[in-house]
């Protein structure tokens, strides 16, 4: 959901993080916000339709905000290290 969001919205591909540096230094950050806000949203819409009525608003968005955290430390750290990885991995 958050790539379609991206893709109509903000002009933008959901892997456009892994993208190369050789044309731009900072293509890899570039779409770091639609990415973040596009996640925030899909965790609000299915979270809040998975726990609506069984937990209160608050705890949702407790839980939602807490999940968002994990979800940009991934898209920070974790991604480009897979990215370096496999660029790495193809020149072997």
């Amino acid at each position: 959901m958050c790539w379609i969001f991206c893709r109509k919205y903000c002009k933008c591909s959901y892997y456009s993080i892994f993208a190369r540096r050789s044309s731009n230094p900072d293509s890899e950050l570039k779409n770091l916000f639609p990415i973040t806000v596009g996640i925030f949203v899909d965790l609000m819409v299915f979270m809040t339709m998975a726990y609506l009525g069984k937990l209160s608003f608050i705890v949702i968005f407790s839980m939602t905000f807490n999940y968002w955290i994990l979800n940009v430390l991934w898209v920070l750290i974790a991604k480009p290290f897979i990215g370096w990885t496999l660029r790495w991995a193809k020149t072997e």
